[in-house]
């Protein structure tokens, strides 16, 4: 099947994906972190994954992904990415549950029958990495409570870029809790809000 150009109609009901029919997708996390005790200073948080259909865009489809995971503090700014050059949806890329588990080490995976409330949902997100051309050594734990409500961004959830039309949704407000380690230190508990941009596209 031939990757199809985003339609005004396909949002509905809100989903975080994946979105198989189209050719690229982004999911962005981002947080200001509070550290307990140790650290003076807060902690930014950032971890996004990126897929690109290598051919047609099915759901068995071989896809690339890149995802990135990042600490900043103090001015200071810590990074590590990994390529997933043939990875397939079956392995790691699900919607329900909501799962962007790459690796043991690396991702995102839902507690499916768990819930906070009837509005939340629990997902960990988990980064760990050490030190080589595309990373300095770091690693995230943290553990998220996800809102069921979505908000539609840009014109009614879509946005228009050179003629190639987005869908746009985010879920801002997830609070979490957990550990990040970074610039040799020990692990350090944080807490903070996450912010969830989530794009997907045709070019």
């Amino acid at each position: 099947m031939v990757c199809q150009p985003v339609a005004r109609t396909q949002l509905g009901p809100i989903d975080v994906g994946p979105h198989f029919a189209q050719g690229g997708e982004l999911w962005w996390y981002l947080a200001v972190m509070t550290p307990d005790g140790i650290l003076d200073r807060p902690v930014g948080v950032q971890f996004s994954v990126f897929r690109k259909a290598t051919g047609a865009c099915t759901e068995s489809s071989e896809n690339l992904v890149v995802s990135t995971a990042a600490i900043s503090y103090a001015g200071k700014y810590y990074q590590a990415t990994r390529f997933f050059p043939t990875l397939s949806h079956h392995a790691a890329l699900q919607a329900q549950p909501f799962t962007l588990q790459l690796d043991r080490a690396w991702g995102i995976s839902s507690a499916a029958a768990r819930s906070d409330d009837d509005n939340h949902t629990r997902q960990q997100l988990v980064a760990s990495s050490r030190a080589d051309d595309n990373s300095l050594p770091l690693s995230l734990n943290l553990s998220l409570s996800v809102p069921s409500a979505s908000v539609l961004m840009a014109d009614g959830g879509y946005a228009d870029l050179n003629g190639t039309l987005l869908a746009h949704m985010s879920k801002p407000r997830q609070p979490a809790h957990g550990s990040v380690a970074f610039g040799g230190r020990r692990p350090v508990t944080v807490r903070g809000d996450f912010w969830l941009q989530h794009i997907w596209f045709t070019t």
